[in-house]
């Protein structure tokens, strides 16, 4: 008898738990479809109607791991032009670096682009203090492959891959080789809001 209580309890607690889920999970969702987008709806339909977008952005960018800011305006659902500036001080690493971007991303599907750029950077390492600071100052152009996905609101996204290649030092108190005019862009991360 004391079994069929303790089962009946149980029942009864797992019956009162789903409808309790379900009803916040149906809040959840009403709530979500209205603030993120509605179903069925993709987020190059989205891109129809925005105007403008501002992204806050981190990964490893040209030669450092960087925090970074873009600006986008929306030619079309397909093209955005941005303006994207990033800085990052390593005090462990003894490393500095600046970059201002001017970029093109075309979508070529529903949330995969492409972005060729130009770009400017600084950079400083300062690692041997015996050694006047290594200075980079440059030019340069260079390609990144990401996705993207677009709500009423929000925008989230990542620039999977880019490589770039420096054309022109302005400064350089470095021996540059080859291999160190090529830069890297290895998973930029990114929030945003759309507008």
């Amino acid at each position: 008898m004391k079994c069929l209580i303790i089962f009946l309890n149980l029942l009864l607690s797992f019956s009162v738990s789903a409808e309790t889920t379900s009803a916040t999970s149906g809040f959840a969702t009403e709530y979500s479809e209205e603030f993120l987008r509605t179903p069925d709806v993709t987020s190059e339909h989205i891109r129809e109607s925005l105007k403008m977008e501002l992204l806050v952005l981190h990964g490893y960018e040209y030669r450092e791991v960087a925090n970074q800011l873009s600006l986008g305006f929306y030619i079309n659902p397909s093209n955005i032009i941005s303006l994207r500036v990033g800085k990052e001080s390593t005090t462990e690493f003894g490393t500095r670096q600046t970059s201002i971007a001017t970029q093109w991303k075309h979508f070529f599907t529903n949330n995969m682009y492409l972005t060729p750029e130009l770009y400017f950077l600084k950079f400083y390492d300062d690692v041997d203090a015996s050694k006047p600071d290594d200075q980079i100052t440059a030019i340069g152009t260079g390609v990144r492959f990401g996705s993207q996905w677009q709500w009423k609101y929000l925008t989230i996204g990542c620039d999977w891959l880019g490589i770039g290649y420096n054309l022109a030092y302005f400064k350089n108190e470095t021996n540059v080789n080859d291999t160190e005019k090529l830069s890297f862009n290895i998973l930029n991360a990114y929030v945003g809001l759309n507008f």
